[in-house]
């Protein structure tokens, strides 16, 4: 639906994008929150966006030199006339379903966590050493985690403490690859 006049924030299609540029002059270009690109229309990921966000945009900062680090709406962004809801949550675009490089290399690395379903300890037990595992329920809060500094390839879990359900184990490769895998706790 349409936004609301909020003269301090909000993204716009202007460096820097999430603040009124010190060279704004709404004498020539209007008033700024007229610049807001949902103060009277919707917004739709492009087509051409193959991936989703994995890392929150940031606003960036601005200083010298005066080059603005944050996150440009019009580069994943088209907008759309206003109360058009015929796509939320979605978007059109030409995603592969097939194998990335990411995936085929993940294919390459072997490990199994055992025995699972377990009550009081799994053992993570792969080929390529890990380096940091997270363990979140299925709400996504995170319930455990542990930092490997020099890698390993076979790690005891303790379920002590852990309610009866099913978790799911983020595993973080020292290749920088992740992986998550399911975990039912009886």
């Amino acid at each position: 639906s349409a936004g609301t006049y909020n003269p301090t924030a909000g993204w716009t299609a202007l460096l820097p994008y999430f603040a009124k540029p010190d060279t704004y002059n709404p004498t020539l270009q209007g008033p700024y929150f007229k610049q807001y690109w949902t103060q009277n229309h919707g917004m739709i990921r492009k087509s051409s966006v193959l991936k989703g966000i994995y890392v929150n945009p940031t606003a960036g900062q601005i200083g010298p030199p005066a080059v603005p680090s944050g996150f440009n709406p019009s580069l994943e962004w088209d907008t759309i006339e206003v109360n058009v809801f015929d796509s939320l949550g979605v978007h059109t675009c030409q995603c592969s379903y097939l194998f990335s490089t990411e995936e085929e290399e993940l294919s390459q690395i072997k490990y199994v966590i055992y025995p699972n379903p377990a009550n009081e300890m799994v053992l993570l037990s792969s080929t390529l050493p890990v380096r940091y595992i997270e363990i979140y329920s299925l709400s996504g809060v995170l319930v455990w985690q542990l930092d490997i500094a020099q890698g390993a390839t076979q790690i005891p879990i303790s379920l002590t403490g852990y309610t009866t359900g099913i978790y799911l184990i983020q595993t973080t490769f020292e290749n920088g690859l992740k992986s998550s895998r399911k975990l039912i706790v009886e």
